[in-house]
């Protein structure tokens, strides 16, 4: 994980490293795809999308893996709920201009909430807007207030 995050540092760093990086970072992530490593896949993630546009990379498929096959089904990891929301909370603005993170992936962000609600609601409070769009105010309306009351 870290090994990934000082990469992307070098290549936030100098761009012209991106393509000499990518493959390998592509590698990391092949690897743990199938495995139980959320926090790598994370900080991949994060390369992805800060250096995906130098090599023409599309984002799409990594973020619906990430989405749907780690946050919706290990949403119980504390650890994993946090790193997802750092992800998104820093890369809102990216998100909402180049994909279409929060009005397809929002159940599963909710679903943080509901089993974290102690610890991950003040960093999910800002993201609530991005989340809210024509097609999913009512679902997202009625999902939060389905959501258990707790003090």
């Amino acid at each position: 994980m870290e090994a990934v995050r000082i990469l992307d540092l070098l290549c936030l760093m100098d761009p012209a490293l991106v393509s000499c990086i990518f493959p390998a970072v592509k590698k990391v992530y092949e690897r743990t795809a199938n495995r139980q490593s959320g926090l790598v896949f994370a900080a991949v993630l994060q390369f992805f999308v800060n250096h995906g546009q130098h090599v023409i990379f599309d984002v799409d498929p990594v973020l619906h893996h990430f989405f749907v096959g780690y946050v919706s089904v290990r949403y119980r990891q504390q650890l994993l709920a946090m790193s997802t929301l750092l992800f998104l909370t820093t890369n809102t603005s990216k998100m909402l201009l180049h994909t279409p993170v929060f009005p397809k992936y929002y159940p599963a962000i909710i679903k943080l909430l509901a089993w974290h609600p102690r610890t991950v609601a003040s960093e999910i409070l800002p993201l609530v807007p991005a989340m809210v769009g024509p097609t999913t105010f009512a679902e997202l309306f009625h999902t939060l207030l389905d959501l258990p009351l707790t003090a």
